[in-house]
């Protein structure tokens, strides 16, 4: 068994978040400015494609060259009306809070990027790292969902930040279900703050579709090759669904199926039984292209795979409301030895390879480079 501990896939859930340092320097026009600029963009499309955050050259501990960076919005913004994932803590000082209740400059560079591209920003507004919670602040050490003053900072950053930029979609957290697993008597509390934040956030932007984020195979407990075997949906159905306006998926199916022709037909089912026609939006997916560092994973990796897990996703969501997914990265991640599990597991989960090449799955996911 290949096991991706909570604090490892947290780990990688974070990476993109540690660009953040480029994303000040040239996110925004090269001034680091943050000042938003206006395009007549066409509105977007029912249902988009897009990718995470990840430039050419990217690691998990993040540096990179910053002109490829801006090879990376250029090439995102080809795709006219594609998606780019922003997924980060939500506040700069993650650890501290002392800027809690201010946006973060990474997440506000990403949406000036899409602004300037008529790309579809997708900010998810994370509040974990592995398991320790990202919610005490400078005026209450709290750290927990009990914390007031974080759940009041939290939903007045999120306000302003909607008003600024006015997006299409706000993730409330990522992968909630480790912390319902991990915090069962806290996570009602999450819950109200939820529920705070999203008032908040139609208040200012009604058009704004607002969601939590659950990965999939731990919430249904389909992630067998991972361990994951026991259901979470308690985390989901502690929602009250109608201030869920779109249910966020991260989806990783080689956590429990050997190749894609081995995912189930009704692989979605035990979900749409407890939303019916409620939208849904695949933050993150993808099926891994090469073995790296010599692993015997017990999955089968390869491009071709990849092109056929496209085809199965599209399969199993059929006859539902998608309104988005992305692809986990465009680049492969470079290794820098900083998590050798992570790295194995998700860094040839890309469009393209390590020498920058397109896959077949390129063409799959996007049509031709």
């Amino acid at each position: 068994m290949c096991n991706v501990s909570p604090p490892a896939r947290a780990r990688f859930g974070w990476l993109l978040a540690a660009l953040g340092v480029a994303l000040l320097v040239i996110g925004c026009g090269g001034s680091g400015s943050g000042e938003r600029v206006e395009e007549d963009c066409p509105p977007p499309l029912s249902s988009v494609r897009g990718v995470g955050l990840s430039p050419r050259g990217m690691s998990l501990s993040g540096g990179l060259d910053p002109a490829s960076l801006v090879a990376f919005y250029e090439e995102a913004g080809s795709h006219r009306g594609s998606a780019v994932l922003w997924n980060g803590a939500w506040r700069g000082d993650a650890v501290g809070g002392s800027d809690a209740g201010a946006a973060p400059a990474a997440a506000r560079a990403v949406a000036v990027e899409a602004s300037k591209r008529c790309l579809v920003a997708v900010p998810v507004f994370g509040w974990r790292a592995g398991n320790t919670p990202l919610i005490k602040t400078a005026a209450n050490p709290t750290n927990d969902w009990t914390n007031t003053d974080a759940r009041e900072r939290y939903a007045s950053m999120l306000r302003a930040f909607v008003t600024e930029f006015r997006p299409p979609y706000v993730f409330l957290g990522n992968e909630n279900e480790f912390y319902f697993e991990q915090a069962p008597g806290d996570y009602a509390n999450w819950v109200a703050a939820y529920n705070a934040a999203y008032d908040a956030i139609k208040a200012a932007s009604p058009e704004t579709l607002v969601g939590p984020v659950f990965n999939y195979e731990h919430l249904a407990g389909l992630g067998a090759l991972n361990g994951w075997t026991k259901p979470l949906w308690g985390a989901l159905e502690a929602h009250d669904l109608a201030k869920v306006d779109v249910v966020g998926l991260s989806v990783y199916p080689f956590l429990g199926a050997t190749a894609p022709d081995a995912i189930r037909d009704d692989y979605f089912e035990p979900l749409f039984a407890r939303i019916g026609p409620k939208p849904v939006a695949v933050t993150e997916t993808g099926w891994p292209a090469e073995a790296l560092g010599g692993t015997n994973l017990p999955w089968v990796a390869g491009e071709h795979e990849q092109v056929e897990y496209i085809g199965k996703l599209a399969a199993l969501l059929g006859g539902h409301e998608v309104r988005l997914e992305n692809w986990l990265l465009l680049h492969a991640l470079r290794d820098d030895g900083s998590n050798a599990q992570a790295y194995r597991l998700f860094g040839s989960v890309s469009l393209r390879n390590a020498a920058g090449e397109p896959r077949a799955a390129y063409e799959a996911w996007f049509g031709p480079p």
